[in-house]
């Protein structure tokens, strides 16, 4: 079974790029995406006798774009979509494989993804099970090890109008995962922690309240569709707190003109 780890990148030297996949353990595994200018190009990056990974250089702006251009350049049985900060567990390949050969209709298996910021922690599973709708609204794509078959089977790819790189710069780990889980995929969990991530920064606490509820109304859309303005109103009575500042009204107009907006891409596509 071969195993690979698709990595996005923004702006990094080809020095940072290198001494990301070593701090990954995952070099001989490891297929790298930067977003630079020019032309398109890809090298074979060598680190001693014995190891090297891949490294794509690309216009596709965006990091669901990258990670879509990754997919399609993957040969691999099962890839798993990780940031630049992510560390994977020596030996992970043996637990992956381990795992996938004891659930043979499993079409994802995911590991826990633990944060080493503690200001910014990551929900950690403790019960072997199969992942339901409800579970992927708080989980990250990191530690999510998919066979590649399913993706391509599924006709699944990230959504390249969301997520980092985007106006609306979160919610695509979800609504990806959202979508495996509503396509039929079969994913399971398993409570042993694989991968670790550094959870040093986030450019969402930069946005204006306008702008993050704006960001939820797309989100919520692509989520629920119909569904999507009751989905919205809860949000807004849970976190009310969040909003007070810019009060109720202002805060359901700004989440108003992100369905709308997402509703009306839709329909565009669909044209």
């Amino acid at each position: 079974m071969k195993i690979e780890i698709l990595i996005c990148t923004h702006n990094k030297s080809r020095q940072e790029v290198i001494e990301i996949a070593q701090k990954s353990h995952a070099v001989n595994h490891f297929l790298v995406a930067d977003e630079v200018p020019g032309p398109e190009s890809s090298e074979e990056i060598a680190l001693g006798d014995v190891s090297s990974f891949t490294f794509f250089s690309t216009n596709k702006v965006g990091a669901n774009a990258k990670r879509n251009f990754l997919f399609d350049a993957s040969t691999a049985d099962v890839v798993m979509f990780g940031d630049d900060d992510i560390c994977l567990q020596e030996g992970y390949e043996s637990s992956v494989q381990k795992a996938f050969s004891e659930s043979p209709n499993a079409d994802a298996i995911r590991f826990n993804c633990a944060s080493l910021n503690p200001d910014r922690p990551l929900k950690l599973i403790n019960v072997e099970r199969k992942i339901t709708r409800k579970d992927v609204m708080s989980l990250p794509a990191s530690g999510f090890f998919f066979r590649r078959s399913a993706i391509e089977k599924l006709h699944l790819r990230f959504d390249e109008s969301i997520g980092p790189g985007t106006k609306v710069d979160h919610g695509d780990d979800t609504v990806f995962l959202y979508n495996c889980i509503c396509k039929g995929m079969i994913i399971k969990q398993i409570p042993k922690t694989l991968v670790t991530v550094e959870q040093s920064s986030s450019t969402w606490s930069s946005h204006s309240l306008e702008d993050k509820c704006y960001s939820h109304g797309v989100i919520y859309w692509k989520l629920f569709k119909k569904k999507a303005n009751l989905y919205a109103v809860f949000h807004l009575l849970k976190h009310m707190k969040i909003y007070h500042e810019i009060g109720f009204s202002k805060a359901w107009k700004s989440m108003r003109k992100g369905i709308n907006s997402a509703k009306l891409n839709g329909k565009d596509k669909a044209n």
